[in-house]
């Protein structure tokens, strides 16, 4: 609801879905600013120029007719449900509406595969091994007992082999590969952790915007 305190400088609600988080702003102030100065930034690789058309909101109340960039970068589908650009919304009533999912989420790499109509198949992997330790008569090498029980074969670069000895034996026999095609790019020992992550890099004319994916 608007503040009636000074209609020459009115203050104005926006509601979050679907937490119903409400923010405060002045009239005239740019929605996208509003949004990263409390804590909500939207992705904007052109820096609010409207010229990149990745930072949308879906408006469900207070909604105003579409700017020319939103035309641009919105469908008519889009618009009609309520889509708008946060940039092109100064604020001049109450608004409700919804963010969509963080880059990162897994919502967002499905829609990723989607766009782009390929699936997503980095050539990177990380598998997990338990190993019989070596004793009595099975003295074979550490690369050997690997490739067998992988049963395929790998190639270990030197910086690999210099470490390989001691994240088995650290792990207990058990260690985790990370591999690209048939080469052992890196050893850990145990069972990692984190998964093999990816980083997507979205260059601009002026502008570099990056997006760490979970390749699994």
């Amino acid at each position: 609801m608007r503040d009636s305190r000074a209609d020459a400088n009115p203050i104005y609600t926006i509601t979050l879905l679907p937490w119903g988080i409400r923010l405060h702003a002045q009239g005239g102030e740019n929605l996208l600013r509003i949004l990263a100065g409390e804590g909500y930034p939207l992705p904007s690789a052109c820096g609010g120029q409207g010229s990149c058309g990745k930072c949308r909101v879906l408006i469900r109340e207070g909604l105003k007719p579409p700017t020319e960039p939103e035309r641009v970068h919105l469908s008519q589908a889009e618009l009609a449900q309520g889509w708008r650009l946060a940039c092109q919304q100064r604020i001049d009533r109450d608004l409700t509406l919804e963010l969509p999912p963080p880059e990162g989420m897994p919502q967002a790499k499905e829609r990723l595969k989607e766009e782009l109509h390929v699936a997503l198949d980095p050539g990177i992997e990380k598998v997990y091994l338990e190993l019989p330790p070596p004793g009595g008569e099975d003295q074979r090498p550490d690369t050997l007992r690997i490739q067998e029980e992988l049963d395929r074969g790998l190639s270990f670069p030197l910086r690999v082999l210099r470490r390989l000895p001691g994240a088995l034996r650290e792990g207990n026999f058990r260690i985790t590969l990370t591999l690209e095609g048939e080469r052992v790019l890196e050893v850990e020992p145990g069972k990692a952790a984190s998964p093999p992550l990816g980083l997507a890099l979205d260059l601009g004319t002026a502008t570099l915007a990056g997006y760490l994916l979970d390749l699994t």
